[in-house]
């Protein structure tokens, strides 16, 4: 499971993402869940209008 929050200034949304048995060699929850929950997260903040900040821009790759 993996849960948090969006936007982390005043959040708006609470997410919680769960796995039922996940059936992938990694059971922890970052891992097998987090990169639905960054997918939701993304839709949440593009619905707010929320723009990314300039140290989210500059981790790009």
């Amino acid at each position: 499971s993996f849960v948090g929050f969006v936007p982390a200034h005043k959040p708006k949304f609470v997410l919680l993402v769960a796995a039922d048995e996940p059936t992938k060699r990694s059971y922890y929850g970052g891992t097998v869940c987090g990169p639905t929950f960054s997918r939701i997260a993304q839709r949440c903040l593009d619905y707010l209008n929320v723009a990314p900040t300039v140290a989210e821009i500059a981790d790009e790759p």
